[in-house]
């Protein structure tokens, strides 16, 4: 397997380990009920089938598995091994999880899937690479299939903006400011979505459902 030169190697050290502690403090402790709102607004159903796009440690696999019960599936993609053994340990109760190391710009699936979900995937890769992922989500979905895009907002206000430029390129990744930036809704469409639903959370972050 190909691993991609914007790859943050980190993902296979020790920051693997303290990913979960560190995204938690980063959102003020609130990671696990914003996740559970952002999935909310897929409206998932018990039985559907859902492909979770850079799954990272599992932390919103897992909701999506309550959501979508014990008759539904879901299946979690990450090129991090080290997060993929961690998100395996924390799924041990949820048998209808599966995970797989796979690079999300190449997946094969097509018209699979009811739901995918990007959550805090996106800002890590450059352009390019992101309208791949984009393009391959909605290859991997059913006709009016759904898209959940969970991840960083763009803030309003000076002194705001200069403190998330510090912080998404100094310490998150240096593609996280042109992410933010980006008018995810314009390239979602060039992509064949469109937006139905839109939400911002805490100022810092938005959750927008994207229709095939």
């Amino acid at each position: 397997m190909n691993i991609p030169k914007y790859y943050k190697t980190e993902f296979e050290s020790f920051f693997a380990d303290i990913y979960d502690a560190f995204f938690s403090a980063a959102t003020f402790f609130q990671i696990k009920r914003l996740r559970k709102k952002a999935i909310d607004m897929l409206a998932l159903k018990k039985g559907q089938s859902v492909l979770d796009l850079a799954c990272g440690t599992g932390g919103i696999t897992i909701i999506i598995a309550e959501a979508v019960g014990e008759t539904g599936k879901v299946l979690g993609i990450d090129l991090s091994q080290r997060m993929l053994q961690i998100a395996i340990k924390k799924s041990g109760d949820y048998p209808k999880i599966s995970y797989l190391r796979q690079n999300f710009e190449h997946v094969n699936y097509e018209n699979r899937f009811d739901a995918a979900v990007i959550g805090f995937g996106a800002h890590e890769v450059p352009p390019k690479p992101r309208h791949n992922l984009y393009k391959q989500a909605f290859k991997t979905l059913k006709p009016k299939g759904k898209l959940l895009l969970f991840d960083y907002a763009s803030p309003k206000g000076t002194l705001s903006k200069h403190l998330y430029r510090l912080y998404l390129k100094t310490i998150e990744h240096p593609n996280g400011w042109e992410y933010v930036n980006e008018d995810h809704r314009k390239a979602l469409k060039e992509d064949g979505f469109k937006m139905i639903k839109h939400q911002r959370f805490a100022c810092l972050f938005d959750a927008a459902v994207y229709q095939r």
